[in-house]
């Protein structure tokens, strides 16, 4: 699978949702049966199902690990079936970062009381914006995660003695040195910053755009199923 930029909006795969009662408007498809817990956050203006495909791929490659499949119930000013996290440009961008989070959050609640799976056991990645907002779970969320898998994304604004949260934390994050849309240097500065936090981080660079290909696929199958044990 190769998620580039240009394709993504065009992507309108069908879902059959499954409801999460404590989060009005989220919704969430999943996929495996592995105890831990893997969260697919979808980036800014995508389709409902945008990271379905991968959650497929990755779960026949990694059996300890269940596939959460979110989708915000924010639309896109730019297309209403594109859904976002939050939309950067509003002038209340950093309140939607707050709900978006306190949003994730209260799924990690659910997981936690309704399938016993406690945020240490919980890997949260995601996609451009969803790879953002799985670092904003890092940095500022309420629970203590089991990692973050963030693809194309960057960190948003946070001093220093937040990056203290990371030390020990496993994170796998893969850039294409030529996005177009988050540039490499946003995403090669989160891992320096992560690294001298005490993170192990795996970092993982293509010569690639602004997309998830074949090669970073394979990696981060091999590196959930060392994780999911």
């Amino acid at each position: 699978m190769r998620l580039a930029w240009a394709a993504v909006l065009a992507l309108l795969l069908a879902l059959a949702p499954i409801a999460h009662a404590q989060l009005p408007g989220l919704t969430a498809v999943t996929r495996g049966t592995g105890a831990w817990r893997v969260l697919l956050l979808h980036g800014y203006g995508s389709p409902p199902g945008d990271l379905e495909s991968l959650a497929d791929t990755l779960s026949a490659r990694v059996p300890g690990a269940t596939f959460v499949v979110p989708t915000s119930p924010l639309a896109w000013h730019g297309d209403p079936r594109g859904r976002v996290w939050f939309d950067q440009h509003d002038a209340d961008a950093n309140a939607q970062i707050r709900r978006a989070r306190n949003a994730i959050d209260g799924l990690l609640d659910e997981l936690e009381t309704s399938d016993g799976v406690p945020s240490t056991h919980v890997i949260v990645g995601g996609f451009s914006q969803g790879a953002i907002l799985s670092i904003e779970m890092a940095l500022a969320g309420r629970h203590r995660l089991g990692g973050i898998a963030p693809l194309s994304g960057r960190a948003l604004g946070h001093p220093q003695s937040s990056y203290a949260r990371l030390a020990n934390l496993p994170i796998f994050e893969a850039h294409g040195r030529a996005d177009p849309m988050v540039p490499f240097a946003r995403g090669e500065a989160f891992v320096t910053r992560a690294r001298a936090a005490g993170a192990d981080v795996q970092f993982e660079i293509f010569d690639g755009v602004h997309e998830i290909p074949p090669s970073v696929e394979d990696a981060l199958a091999t590196w959930l199923d060392a994780h999911c044990r």
